[in-house]
């Protein structure tokens, strides 16, 4: 994957943590640089099918995207869509799962709905 000034700001607004949906990244992203709403939805296709950023799709249907993390874990509110980025506190289970398997154990992203 190439990288791009489009990508770069991307980046530089989802490095504050939040999860944000195109749109915002594309109010955000427009303060520093004009580019166009379908601009940023394609370059966060490729950004996601590459695993620089994770997206996580709210009880709504909203997708919210992130950068991407080893071991990411969401709780989602169902009723306020609040996405709530937690520690994964069953690495060390699936890291012993997934040795008794002899399967590398790269990445892995839960996502909790409730």
């Amino acid at each position: 994957m190439r990288n791009t000034k489009q990508r770069e700001a991307i980046i530089e607004v989802l490095k504050n943590g939040d999860h944000l949906s195109a749109e915002d990244i594309y109010s955000k992203v427009n303060e520093t640089m004009k580019v166009d709403l379908s601009t940023v939805y394609r370059n966060l296709n490729i950004m996601y099918n590459n695993g620089k950023i994770v997206k996580v799709t709210t009880s709504d249907g909203v997708n919210k995207f992130c950068l991407s993390i080893r071991h990411h874990s969401h709780l989602i509110c169902l009723k306020c869509n609040k996405i709530y980025e937690i520690p994964c506190c069953l690495s060390n289970e699936l890291h012993e799962i997934c040795n008794k398997m002899e399967f590398d154990d790269r990445e892995h992203n839960i996502n909790v709905y409730g």
